[in-house]
């Protein structure tokens, strides 16, 4: 998890975006808490690394509308992961 928190923080300083990074610093915690409780089920890791692999070319290369679509799939999938998790835990 701690991994993860720390790639979500580096992308946020990455962009040179203020607001992004006080967001991130105080999402810190209700990431960690998320995180903790999509570790509860079997989805393995594959494919956030994918997309985390994804957006970090994409930043590395300097392609915006590239980083722009990998993050918006992250966030996508992960959105979509959080509902399962929020509606299994009922």
């Amino acid at each position: 998890i701690n991994p993860d928190i720390a790639f979500h923080n580096a992308v946020a300083k990455a962009c040179h975006n203020d607001v992004l990074i006080k967001f991130f610093s105080e999402m810190r915690q209700p990431t960690k808490h998320w995180m903790m409780q999509k570790a509860k089920f079997d989805w393995g890791y594959e494919k956030v690394y994918e997309q985390h692999d994804y957006i970090l070319k994409a930043i590395e290369s300097k392609d915006g509308p590239g980083a722009e679509a990998a993050l918006k799939a992250h966030l996508r999938s992960t959105g979509e992961k959080l509902v399962i998790a929020i509606l299994e835990s009922r």
